[in-house]
């Protein structure tokens, strides 16, 4: 559901949304729970963080919104509009997310906190990475844990 209407979201964005976080190769019941999951816990970190400050901005506070994505991974979306998608990604030391492919459009990536593989590359604070539109992530894992801001174009939106 669309958190701000209470409507149902497009088929195409509900795909591109699980494009980014499902594995290659998922049964359909499985695909299908999974799809649920997302949608609900996405609904609910659009409504919780977010508040009205002042009249032009909006304020997501550092605790509130985090969502499990997989065992020992938490996301928060901070914005979406669109064209795109900003968020933050929690990875607890020696998790790691399943295969995926950047389908929607480029992703870019900068670790804040923390070491993250991103296949077999090490990335720490401060490093930045832009996934372009059909590349795969085989694996995405933290040693130490971490804590990574992503910002992903949506589906049908041109890169800037």
């Amino acid at each position: 559901m669309n958190a701000q209407t209470n409507e149902e979201l497009p088929a195409d964005i509900v795909e591109a949304m699980l494009g980014d976080v499902a594995g290659a190769e998922v049964a359909p019941a499985v695909a299908a729970h999974i799809k649920a999951r997302v949608l609900e816990r996405v609904s609910a970190a659009a409504q919780a963080p977010q508040q009205q400050g002042r009249p032009g901005f909006i304020d997501v506070l550092a605790d509130a919104g985090w969502q499990s994505l997989a065992p020992g991974v938490e996301m928060k979306v901070l914005f979406e509009d669109s064209t795109a998608r900003s968020w933050m990604v929690r990875l607890q030391p020696g998790s790691e997310l399943p295969p995926h492919e950047h389908d929607e459009g480029q992703e870019e990536c900068l670790v804040l906190e923390g070491d993250v593989w991103l296949d077999d590359r090490k990335y720490g604070p401060g490093d930045y990475q832009i996934a372009q539109r059909g590349t795969w992530h085989g694996r995405v894992r933290s040693d130490g844990g971490c804590l990574l801001f992503l910002r992903s174009q949506l589906a049908g939106a041109q890169a800037r």
